[in-house]
């Protein structure tokens, strides 16, 4: 069964968006699309987007909205991406990069939270972790490459989970994040607090 049944309503559509948006509706040439069919083709191009990420780093996965696998993703959804700065353009050519916000809302889309084998991996991350900041008096920071050994998961998924604070919104917690001192990313600031609720 189609998971996004809006796309046979709207796979024609192509070419140049001269349109405006009123009352949730969009008019291409020849067509209006609504409010609800706009959303659909969102999370169905953020879902093609996570998938072709993969376990890559988002920083190591080119999106070409020229791409014949892409085809079905509307004009105005490529706008709406980068007005959400959930994809970022590399300027004056059709070159897309996912960023940390928008490869979270990917994983919402593509019901990736609710998998086992994904959750294992955010659990296996936070308990990793927490265990190189345990019984410090104070911060601590950690290599990618070793977290990602220790903890048993890809390294992109480490950097793309720091990237766009996975554990923080999946588990309700202080999380970690990218060392000031790291350029490019691969030192974690594991805070003392890690794994606290937030107050």
């Amino acid at each position: 069964m189609d998971r996004h049944p809006a796309q046979s309503r709207i796979r024609s559509i192509e070419g140049n968006v001269g349109a405006a948006a009123q009352d949730g509706e969009v008019t291409l040439p020849g067509m209006t699309i609504s409010k609800d069919c706009r959303t659909q083709n969102i999370d169905y191009a953020l879902t093609l987007f996570v998938n072709q990420v993969n376990d890559n780093a988002i920083d190591n996965v080119t999106i070409r909205q020229s791409a014949s696998e892409f085809a079905d993703v509307l004009p105005t959804t490529w706008q709406e991406l980068r007005d959400r700065y959930w994809l970022h353009q590399i300027k004056s050519t059709d070159i897309h990069w996912m960023t940390g916000a928008g490869w979270y809302a990917g994983v919402k889309a593509a019901g990736k939270c609710d998998e086992p084998l994904f959750r294992e991996q955010m659990s296996r991350l936070a308990a990793t972790l927490k265990r190189l900041v345990k019984d410090r008096e104070q911060e601590t920071v950690a290599v990618i490459d070793a977290v990602a050994i220790a903890a048993s998961v890809p390294i992109g998924f480490v950097y793309n989970a720091i990237e766009s604070r996975l554990l923080d919104r999946e588990f309700k917690m202080v999380g970690a994040s990218w060392s000031g001192h790291s350029n490019p990313r691969v030192i974690i600031r594991i805070p003392i607090n890690f794994g606290h609720s937030p107050l």
